[in-house]
This record gives structure tokens, C-alpha cells and sequence, in this order.
């Protein structure tokens, strides 16, 4: 018995695989060029946006001309992925398709044709079969034998037919999804455009700090990075179409920097002007239209470097918080601490209550009376980083003196290396290190306990006693008076920097100090007679942690970001 009849074409059904194929490089052609005019009318708005221009008139025509850049972002993102779709569909026709021609006129009839003929003559040979049982003495296989030959040739042209509409029903199903998500990108950046149309209120340009259309363009890029985090194929394609050379695009590759689609658009959105923004991976910043990779000097181990120019600057500082370091103001000059703050530290016995919440916790006071409370989460490995000033003159000292310094530079014939050093510098800390007794060979050498007067040697002594139970994992010698020495290189003073941020691979924000090989630190006993002038004695040596970075407290990070939004 025959199959049923499985051809889906409709005469209206026509593929030509070689014009599609044309058609797909024309296609390819104007999507190309489309983006190469993109790229132009960034620069143009770019340079209109970074005019020198200012007037509350202008800055609003400015504010509302760079959002264009979000429009523009969702124009290439939607060539983009139609590309893709395009190349996609020329090898889905080089697999599926196996002739040039699909014509569901006749694939449909033709097939048919075959199918019918087919069936009436296998109903023939099931005709005469009947007959040759009824009449055994009648000879019908001649007859069934010819019927049957012609069966089988109808069902072989039905079967051609078959796997025409077969193929071009496995071709339109694999190319089905396509062009599905260039085109929603047009559709928000046809919304964008309208939307803009309409900012302009007859006295200014009204800007939205969230127009739904971009929220919906920001979240579908998010959506988008949730399966596909910014890879290097990826990333080197957009800043191919950016305008990237390809030195600059293999700069960016040897430091491990990936952009993904959102963070195209924001760094078209920081051309012609002073805006920043960082990379989704935290590895760079965004600046004059260029991505500049975060970089952190290391000033333990120097070695040959190429000639960078600086490019630009942002400066980021505030005066509105205050610090407020209840605890301890020096590690090498304590003086006698605040009756109410710290005596009730001590128990009757005279020792600290409470060590690890006290010693590494430290609250800071806006002019609004909101206070929060820091505490350092470092406190296990690198916890006698908060005995030493190079760190604890930015973390605890009086805030408002800590400054944040992006430096953007430039290397290479065409400057194709770029690279941004996030510097924090602190008035209290230049002061500190300005006033160290350095000897002949540049090194100045201190002691908390002898730096102390009155109570604050006891405060110096348990301070350090802790910081040894910590670092030692053991009890300190209850006996004896502790102190932490400290000897610096001269370099500190000479460098108004005494430490640089940047992000850990998790996102958080973190400080690296600036320590010189001379650099060193150690927690010492002393005896009765050492508290006179004799050398104290070394029971642990805690130089190795001086490099370790910390995670930045919400102080640092709120100055980061005021140097970002400048």
C-alpha cells in the first residue's frame, strides 16, 4: 500500500539559490557600508557634542545629542547580528540545498503527478493479483509485472520530489529564527529616534534619565551578555566596525580586555566629551572615545617600559564627608588617646576589650548626619596592613584630604597602546612621610611605641600585641611591651602617590599601596631596658605583607566615582 502524499510545497513556493546567494552579498555589502556611515555620524556628533560651545542652550542641545549614541549603538548591534544571520543563511542554502532551483509550482504538481500515477498502478497490480487468485488457470504476471515496473518508476520521480521539498522545507526551518534579533535592535532604535524627536520642549531639550526605550535596549544587551559574556571574537568584530585598527584591537586582546555590546555604546557615548565609564568586565575605562586598559605600577620589581604620553586627566575629591577615626591616628605617633573613646577599651586589668571590632573598624559622618561604619574585611591575611601609615593615611585619616587621579596615556608610533593608572594620593600621608628622619642611605626607621607618649604606649604595645596574635596565630608574651617597626624609603616623600585602584577579577574595588624594595615592617618585644633606646627584637616579620591589596572602603570608592563623573 502506498504512503500518503508528503509534499508541503504550495505553487507559490519558489527558491533560486544562486540569486539568494547574491542577494545575500548585496545584503552583506549594505550592512557594511551602513556601519562605515554609522561610524561617520559618530564622529560627527562627537565633534559637536566636544565643541567648545557653552551656554545652558547648548549644554542641553548637547545632553540630548549624545544620546544618539545609544541609537547608534542599537543600528550597528542590529547590522551586526544581521550579518551574522546572512553568512548563517548562505551556509544553511550550501547544506540543505542541493540544486539550484525550487520551484514549488512543480514540485507540487509534478509530484503529484507521480504520486497518482504511482497509486493507480499499484491499485492495478493489486487489480490483476486479484484476478490470477480467482482464475488460476488465466496468466497475469505479465500484466502485474509491467504494472508493477511502472509503480516503481512513478514512486522514484515522486521520491525526487520528495527530497526537493524535503530540502527546502529543512532549509526554511533552519534559517527560520533569523534576522528576528537584528530587528528587534531597529525597533528600539526606531523608538529611541521618536523619542528624541519629542524632548524639545519650545524652551530646551527635556532629558530623561532613564527613557524606557533605552532601559529596554540597556537590559536586551544584558540579556544578551548572560549567555554570551563579551569574548574575543566578539569583541574584536565590534571594535572592528568601531573603527579600531587591528594593533589596537591586539593591544587590547594581550590584556585580556573583551568589550561586549552595552559597552560599545557607552564608549561611543564618551567621544567629544569628558565623560567616563567602566568596562563591563572592570578591566578599562572609557575616555574620548578610546578604551584604556586600567593599569597598576609595580614598584617592587621595575623593569623596561615603553614611553607613555599622557593623553588626559580627571581629578576626583570631596570635602562634604569627614573622618572620623575614633581608635587610633598613627601607628608609629600614637598620642594619648580621647578619654571617652578609647579608655573604655581597657578592662580593669588594662587590657583591650574587644580587639578585632575595635582596631579594624572606622565610621565616617556626611554634613547630612548619615553615618556609616567601615570595617576592614582583610583582617585574617593582610591584617597588619592596617598598622601601617602608607595604607592606614588613606583609610582613616581625615577623608576629606584623599584624592582620586585618573591618568589616561598613550604609546606606540599611532598610539595604539592606551592605558589609564587610577592614583590616590593623601595630604596627611605626604605630611607623614615629609617628616620622617631618613639617614644617609634614605631609609627613616620608627617605632609605634617609642613614637607614643603618656597611655598611647600602652595603646602602641596592645595594638601590636594584637596584630601579632593575629599575624602569628599565637598569644603574645603578656610580659612584654610590643611595637611595630616601620622603616621607608626616602622615594615616599618624593611621590605624592601613595597608592593605586583598581578592580579584582570579581569586581570589587581594590587598593594597592606603593611600596619600595626598601620598604620594610616588622612587630617587635621590648624589655624593660628597650624601652630607653635599646633595639627591640623581631618576632615577626610582616615585610611581605606591605604589597598586599586591600578592598577599598565606600569613602574611596564615592571619590573614584566623582573622578568618573567629572
Amino acid at each position: 500500500m502506498a504512503e500518503g502524499f508528503a509534499i508541503k510545497m504550495s505553487t507559490e513556493d519558489y527558491l533560486d539559490v544562486g540569486k539568494l546567494k547574491k542577494e545575500c552579498s548585496k545584503i552583506k555589502s549594505i550592512l557594511i557600508k551602513n556601519d562605515e556611515d554609522i561610524v561617520t555620524l559618530d564622529e560627527v556628533l562627537a565633534d559637536f557634542v566636544g565643541s567648545d560651545l557653552k551656554s545652558v542652550a547648548w549644554n542641553s542641545i548637547k545632553d540630548h545629542i549624545s544620546l544618539y549614541a545609544a541609537v547608534t549603538a542599537a543600528c550597528m548591534e542590529a547590522d551586526s547580528l544581521d550579518l551574522v544571520d546572512v553568512q548563517k543563511l548562505v551556509s544553511s542554502a550550501g547544506s540543505c540545498l542541493k540544486h539550484n532551483v525550487y520551484n514549488g509550482n512543480v514540485i507540487y504538481s509534478e509530484g503529484k503527478h507521480e504520486y497518482d500515477k504511482m497509486v493507480e498502478c499499484l491499485n492495478s497490480v493489486d487489480y490483476y493479483m486479484g484476478l490470477q487468485q480467482n482464475n488460476p488457470y488465466c496468466d497475469y504476471s505479465l500484466v502485474i509485472g509491467w504494472y508493477s515496473l511502472w509503480a516503481l518508476s512513478h514512486k522514484r520521480a515522486y521520491k525526487k520530489y520528495k527530497e526537493l521539498n524535503d530540502e527546502f522545507f529543512d532549509f526554511e526551518s533552519d534559517t527560520s529564527g533569523l534576522f528576528v534579533n537584528g530587528n528587534e535592535y531597529r525597533q528600539l532604535a526606531y523608538s529611541g529616534l521618536l523619542n528624541l524627536q519629542k524632548k524639545y520642549d519650545g524652551k530646551g531639550y527635556v532629558i530623561d534619565e532613564a527613557p524606557a526605550w533605552l532601559v529596554k535596549l540597556n537590559d536586551l544587551f544584558n540579556k544578551k551578555l548572560s549567555s554570551e559574556i563579551a569574548t574575543k571574537q566578539g569583541s574584536r568584530a565590534l571594535l572592528k566596525a568601531y573603527g579600531y585598527t587591528d594593533k589596537e584591537i591586539s593591544y587590547l586582546e594581550q590584556q585580556k580586555v573583551y568589550l561586549s555590546a552595552s559597552d560599545m555604546i557607552n564608549l561611543r557615548r564618551t567621544k567629544g566629551n569628558n565623560k567616563t565609564f567602566v568596562s563591563s568586565d572592570k578591566k578599562a575605562i572609557f575616555y574620548g572615545g578610546k578604551v584604556y586598559v586600567i593599569f597598576v605600577p609595580d614598584y617592587l620589581h621595575q623593569s623596561y617600559d615603553m614611553v607613555w604620553e599622557n593623553v588626559g586627566s580627571k581629578r576626583g575629591f570631596d570635602c562634604n564627608l569627614t573622618g572620623d577615626l575614633s581608635i587610633i591616628k598613627h601607628v608609629s605617633e600614637i598620642s594619648l588617646p580621647d578619654k571617652n573613646e578609647v579608655l573604655t577599651t581597657y578592662d580593669k586589668n588594662g587590657t583591650v576589650v574587644n580587639l578585632q571590632d575595635k582596631y579594624y573598624s572606622y565610621r565616617y559622618t556626611n554634613k547630612a548626619g548619615q553615618t556609616n561604619t567601615y570595617r576592614n574585611k582583610n583582617v585574617g591575611k593582610a591584617g597588619a596592613l592596617g598598622l601601617l601609615p602608607m595604607v592606614n593615611s588613606f583609610i582613616s585619616e581625615n577623608l576629606d584630604s584623599t584624592t582620586v587621579d585618573l591618568e589616561f596615556k598613550k604609546s606606540g608610533k599611532n598610539g595604539e597602546c592606551r592605558r589609564v593608572v587610577i592614583n590616590v594620593s593623601n595630604f596627611q600621608k605626604n605630611q607623614y612621610f615629609s617628616n620622617l628622619p631618613y639617614n644617609s642611605k634614605g631609609i627613616a626607621t620608627t617605632d609605634s611605641y617609642s613614637s607614643s607618649d603618656g597611655c598611647g604606649k600602652t595603646f602602641a604595645s596592645e595594638y601590636a600585641k594584637g596584630m601579632y596574635e593575629q599575624l602569628k596565630g599565637k598569644k603574645a608574651d603578656k610580659d612584654k611591651n610590643y611595637t611595630i617597626v616601620t622603616s621607608f624609603s626616602e622615594r615616599h616623600r618624593e611621590n605624592s602617590v601613595c597608592g593605586h585602584l583598581y578592580y579584582d577579577k570579581y569586581g570589587t574595588l581594590m587598593y594597592q599601596p606603593v611600596v619600595y624594595p626598601d620598604d620594610k615592617a616588622n612587630i617587635s618585644t621590648l624589655n624593660k631596658l628597650d624601652q630607653y633606646g635599646f633595639n627591640p627584637t623581631m618576632v615577626y616579620d610582616a615585610t611581605d605583607l606591605l604589597p598586599t591589596p586591600s578592598e577599598c572602603d565606600p569613602y574611596v570608592s564615592t571619590v573614584l566615582d566623582m573622578a568618573l563623573n567629572r
